[in-house]
């Protein structure tokens, strides 16, 4: 292969033949031409017309085709029943209604109601009397007015129960019933026939002792002999006596005190009160406490029982020391408030209708 140049001249020479030929360089293609803009030049693109675009080219020549713009796409407004009631079996015609305006039907076919169900309007015994041990029957009665019955065996009544009845100490010439407990000479016994008398209670044909009286402490242990006691309890009369100071006052001067006490020899005693309580607002600093006379208070002796604003019965057990070994002296059972005041109410006797139960104080060695 031979490279020539444009505009050359190849000579070639053979032994006898000798030629020569010129290279003539040919003529440049006419230039091309590009797109320098393409516009709309007719319409307005609305939905449904045709427009007329137009194509620019770098030598000046212009070329136009043209758009046919397709219309909008609609979407559904409402749906409604526009024909028919619904009802079983009956065909009703809906009505669509499109964003353009324009609706357009279609129906349904209703089917039938399933049967209807049925509730229960009532339960009633209809045969038995419910008595224990026997068969009852009972009548479910629905809303079609079909009936349909099951039988329900009463069980047997169980045994009675059995309670007692907390009537305090004893007090002489009560009536008592079957099962009342009372508390007499510090043993506990419960009532075997109703009944009242004058004889304090001992294990027997009419008491039953539940609870012997346990032996004296020694002296100085907080326990020993019971060295006197007040009981008062009157059935048919209820009596209240109220506090609504911080100084102290006898609950009942009259009966609620215990007089000719020997002081042991250690120089105190114990003293044990029991009655019902209240305040006339629950968290009060309520209490009782012991007295030398109706007027003064022994120190250190207030008990606060803080009870609830219902009648509620309370025990308080306290010691009183600094006594004169030897002495006879009366305690008196106090009452006041220790810090803010409400009203205390301290409560006993009275009939069914306002029975408090019996107030008891009793002084022990100690």
């Amino acid at each position: 292969m031979v490279d020539l140049a444009q505009n050359t001249t190849l000579r070639v020479q053979q032994p006898s033949i000798t030629f020569e030929m010129a290279l003539v360089e040919g003529l440049a293609g006419a230039p091309g031409r590009g797109i320098t803009s393409l516009a709309r030049t007719s319409g307005t693109g609305a939905p449904g017309t045709t427009d007329t675009y137009t194509v620019t080219y770098n030598d000046a020549t212009t070329s136009t085709f043209t758009v046919t713009n397709g219309t909008d796409g609609r979407s559904i407004t409402n749906v409604a029943r526009t024909s028919g009631d619904g009802s079983a079996g009956s065909l009703d015609t809906y009505t669509i209604t499109y964003s353009t305006g324009s609706p357009s039907t279609f129906q349904v076919r209703n089917g039938a109601n399933g049967a209807a169900g049925r509730g229960i309007t009532s339960i009633a015994r209809t045969a038995g009397s419910g008595a224990a041990g026997t068969t009852d029957t009972y009548t479910v009665t629905f809303t079609d007015a079909t009936t349909t019955t099951f039988t329900v065996t009463n069980g047997a009544n169980g045994a009675d129960g059995r309670g007692f009845t907390p009537r305090g100490a004893w007090v002489s010439g009560t009536t008592y019933a079957v099962d009342d407990i009372v508390t007499s000479a510090g043993s506990t016994y419960r009532r075997k026939t109703a009944g009242a008398g004058t004889t304090a209670p001992v294990d027997g044909a009419t008491w039953e002792l539940w609870a012997a009286k346990g032996a004296d402490a020694a002296a100085g242990s907080g326990g020993g002999a019971l060295l006197g006691s007040a009981v008062n309890y009157n059935p048919s009369s209820a009596s209240v006596s109220s506090s609504n100071s911080t100084t102290a006052s006898a609950v009942d001067s009259a009966n609620l005190l215990v007089s000719g006490i020997v002081v042991p020899s250690t120089g105190r005693v114990r003293v044990h009160l029991g009655a019902q309580a209240n305040a006339s607002a629950a968290g009060g600093a309520y209490g009782w406490s012991i007295m030398s006379s109706t007027s003064t208070e022994i120190a250190n002796t207030l008990r606060v029982l803080a009870p609830s604003t219902t009648y509620t019965r309370y025990d308080a057990d306290i010691i009183v020391t600094g006594l004169t070994a030897g002495a006879t002296i009366t305690l008196y059972w106090g009452h006041r408030f220790a810090g803010s005041v409400a009203t205390g109410r301290t409560a006993y006797g009275g009939n069914t209708g306002t029975y408090y139960g019996p107030a008891t104080m009793e002084v022990y060695a100690a």
